[in-house]
C-alpha cells in the first residue's frame, strides 16, 4: 500500500510576485519547520533564516539590495526546492 504525502510544492506560496517592498510567503504546513535561503542572480546567498510554526512569513526589502531576479530555496520536512522570485 502506498501513502499520500502532502506535495510540498503547494505547501509555499508568494504573495506578490513580482513584489516591490517586502516578499511575503505564505507556509501553509506551518507545522513543520522551513528553512528558506535567497540568493542573488549570481548564486551568492543575501538571506536565510529558519522559521518554526509560522504561517506567513515576511522578508524584508532591505535583504534585496537591487531589482532583478532572485532564487529562494526552502527545505521542509527533508524536501528541497527552488523558485523564482522578482523584485521590481
Amino acid at each position: 500500500s502506498t501513502v499520500d504525502l502532502p506535495d510540498p510544492a503547494s505547501q509555499l506560496t508568494f504573495l506578490g510576485n513580482p513584489f516591490v517592498d517586502d516578499l511575503k510567503v505564505r507556509n501553509e504546513n506551518a507545522k513543520e519547520a522551513i528553512e528558506i535561503a535567497i540568493y542573488d542572480a549570481v548564486g551568492t546567498m543575501i538571506f536565510n533564516g529558519i522559521y518554526n510554526d509560522q504561517q506567513e512569513i515576511n522578508i524584508s526589502s532591505e535583504n534585496f539590495t537591487t531589482q532583478g531576479i532572485y532564487f529562494l530555496k526552502s527545505i521542509q520536512s527533508g524536501v528541497e526546492q527552488v523558485q523564482k522570485v522578482i523584485k521590481i
